[in-house]
């Protein structure tokens, strides 16, 4: 599944990561946890985002809250 990030593109520009690879390395947690809790938590961002500010945030979090479009 893939989603339509342009309006956050615009906004963000580089500071939007798209990339499974790059995104993958932002889906674990440096802590070490019972291999059980690894087990149920799989999932993976399609996105990941350094905001500057609180704009931006708002930004994300309405677009977050919007029916997503899938390319």
């Amino acid at each position: 599944m893939f989603y339509d990030f342009k309006p956050l593109e615009e906004i963000l520009e580089n500071r939007l990561i798209t990339d499974k690879f790059e995104c993958a390395l932002y889906s674990a947690d440096l802590a070490l946890l019972p291999k059980v809790i690894n087990l149920l938590s799989k999932a993976r961002p399609y996105a990941v985002f350094h905001p500057e500010n609180s704009l931006e945030i708002s930004e994300n979090m309405k677009f977050a809250n919007k029916k997503p479009k899938i390319k």
